[in-house]
């Protein structure tokens, strides 16, 4: 932003105004510059005197040595709001008194600044920032004003008195925290979720927010998340006769005193052969070390409790035979009284009606009697009267 002077006027016949240039630019529009130009003495006889003034009211005086040069430093005031100065410096010369003669001359400059609405932020010496200068300090994408919603109290206010703040979608830590500022960072740890944008620690373990794939502890053993019996063995303990091996996975082995199929005729530890198909005594396999070569062997308290237990229910079943084989004999002879007595009173019954017969039929033979005998009296009387 420096302009160098021009020359309007700069040749004289006793001194020279050489080109003004800036040594010191003005840094606001409330400062100056420093301005340097080179009188230079055409005058080989006599000393000169001299004085000068500038635009904007700096002045001042200095000799001039005859066949020499003066190096003139001065200040030129910037102007608020103008951005620029065009200035003239005045140059007059005077010989000494036995010369008596003089001279005068003129050269312009000019120099530029920074100024309050020329689009650069100048937040030296808190010069502009956006609370007096938005329209030059604007703030950078992610922060605000703190005269907005920028805040003042965070560790990364910048220079334009920019911040971030809790809501500009950008996590900033130590800044903001998931307690602080969910928005931006996500929910803490073991709050509910459903998805791993939600949290903090970019995981939504089975319905929580954590910062893990998997976590130790939760009672789920997830495998295809890189949880293993290695890293959890809370979670993914292997069972009994098991071990967490090299590729961290829990696997049987030759030695846990198990035999295990795969380990029939390979793992004499396990299994002492067991599962060749032969029941060898040398090598200790006999019916319980290895059924399934030398069978299963017989349990004799088995077997004596299995015996008396069949005889139990042997004589359970001869006893309860009896006690039926008695009710059996008990009931024949009853149903035989029973039809006994039954015939016999029926017996008795048709006695007592062929008795009621006979009587009727004596009482009738009688009565026939009777009507006869009493016929044949009235007969009798009947031929008496006659």
């Amino acid at each position: 932003m420096l302009i160098s002077s021009t020359i309007v006027s700069a040749e004289n016949n006793d001194f020279e105004i050489g080109t003004i240039s800036v040594k010191t630019p003005a840094s606001y529009q409330d400062s100056y510059a420093v301005m340097k130009v080179r009188i230079t003495s055409l005058n080989s006889v006599c000393d000169q005197s001299c004085s000068w003034s500038a635009t904007g009211g700096d002045a001042g005086t200095f000799d001039l040595v005859d066949d020499d040069f003066y190096s003139l430093e001065f200040n030129s005031n910037a102007k608020s709001g103008q951005g620029s100065v065009n200035g003239v410096l005045d140059v007059s010369c005077s010989e000494e008194w036995y010369c008596g003669g003089s001279d005068s001359g003129t050269q312009s400059f000019s120099h530029s600044y920074p100024f309050l609405g020329d689009g650069q932020c100048e937040t030296t010496n808190n010069r502009e920032d956006c609370t007096n200068a938005k329209s030059d300090c604007t703030c950078s994408s992610g922060k605000s004003c703190i005269d907005d919603k920028g805040d003042s109290s965070r560790s990364d206010l910048d220079s334009r008195k920019c911040a971030t703040y809790c809501g500009n979608g950008i996590k900033e830590s130590p800044i903001e925290t998931c307690l602080t500022c969910q928005s931006d960072v996500g929910k803490c740890d073991g709050i509910p979720c459903n998805s791993g944008g939600e949290c903090e620690g970019s995981y939504c373990v089975h319905g929580k927010c954590w910062n893990e794939p998997y976590k130790v502890g939760d009672g789920s053993c997830d495998l295809n998340e890189g949880e293993d019996c290695k890293n959890s063995v809370a979670d993914c303990a292997c069972g009994n006769n098991e071990r967490c091996g090299s590729q961290r996975v829990c696997e049987t082995w030759c030695g846990n005193n198990v035999c295990e199929s795969f380990e029939a005729g390979k793992c004499e530890a396990d299994c002492q052969w067991c599962g060749d198909g032969e029941c060898d005594s040398s090598k200790g396999e006999n019916c319980n070390s290895c059924d399934s070569d030398c069978g299963v062997c017989e349990d004799e308290e088995y077997n004596q409790e299995l015996q008396t237990q069949t005889q139990d229910v042997i004589s359970e079943g001869l006893k309860s035979s009896s006690q039926k084989q008695k009710i059996i004999s008990y009931s024949a002879i009853g149903l035989i009284l029973l039809v006994i007595l039954g015939y016999i009173g029926f017996k008795f019954i048709l006695s007592k009606k062929a008795q009621s017969k006979i009587i009727d039929k004596v009482e009738k033979d009688l009565n026939i009697k009777k009507t006869k005998s009493k016929r044949k009296t009235k007969k009798k009387k009947s031929k008496k009267k006659k």
